[in-house]
């Protein structure tokens, strides 16, 4: 007589655990979902001390609101010089100039909101700072600050080598113009200059627009995998011993019956 058969013909029972394929299966979802909020809380840290520093200044000097926030500012802004400069010491210079001019400015903001001094403009720029230096990478990958020939291969420009690449173009086409002489150096400086502050705005914009996509995109990620872990098979589990036991209790009696 088989296992069905002893608790009533035909009854089919449903495992009370999760198999370890289910197991394995739900861990993998769990550090995933895992995985995508820790994107977004990295994305929140290099934004976090200019909104911490922009409720402080928009508290102005009354309450102990605004202080609190200001030096909660000052704390992860600190953070965001140190990683600026680990950064910069392992090479990578764009990321490194951006994550510390973010943590400064967040620094700063946070600082004075501290002290009880409102100024909404320095957080806003500290925000831009810290969505720039975000979506750095991001807007890097996708070729937004520009190419470059190197060994016979297109390559993506970094964040400073675009502004510099451009401000090399400018200089050139002022040589170009007015001959290598003084002339040349002051015409080629100057539109060195202005084209390299040019595309300093256009990636600066471009980072920017690659700190929000990535913060969207994590936040979604993280969202996602959440709610696909909820509401998979797996997240049953919790439940199925309840109705297990009722089966299991009802193919008893249907055994006795028999």
């Amino acid at each position: 007589m088989s296992e069905h058969e002893a608790h009533g013909e035909g009854h089919e029972l449903h495992p009370i655990l999760p198999s370890g394929v289910e197991f394995a299966h739900g861990a993998h979802s769990t550090v995933e979902a895992g995985h995508g909020v820790l994107e977004a809380l990295e994305g929140a840290h290099h934004g976090a001390e200019a909104a911490a520093a922009t409720e402080g200044a928009a508290s102005g000097a009354t309450g102990l609101f605004g202080p609190l926030m200001g030096v909660a500012g000052m704390g992860l802004g600190g953070l965001g010089i140190a990683s600026g400069i680990a950064d910069i010491a392992r090479g990578n210079t764009s990321q490194g100039v951006l994550s510390t001019v973010s943590g400064g400015l967040g620094f700063g903001s946070g600082a004075l909101a501290a002290a009880g001094v409102a100024c909404p403009p320095l957080a806003i720029a500290a925000g831009a700072a810290g969505l720039a230096s975000y979506g750095n990478e991001f807007a890097q990958d996708h070729g937004w600050y520009g190419t470059h020939t190197e060994g016979g291969h297109e390559v993506n420009n970094t964040f400073l080598g675009g502004i510099g690449q451009t401000a090399h173009d400018g200089w050139d086409f002022g040589h170009e113009i007015a001959g290598n002489g003084v002339a040349g150096d002051v015409l080629g400086g100057v539109a060195g200059g202005v084209a390299g502050l040019g595309q300093g705005i256009l990636n600066t914009g471009a980072a920017i627009g690659g700190g929000v996509a990535r913060l969207g995109s994590a936040i979604g990620g993280a969202a996602g995998a959440v709610w696909s872990f909820l509401s998979d098979e797996r997240a049953k589990t919790n439940i199925t011993p309840i109705t297990d036991a009722l089966d299991l209790l009802a193919s008893f009696g249907s055994a006795e019956g028999c």
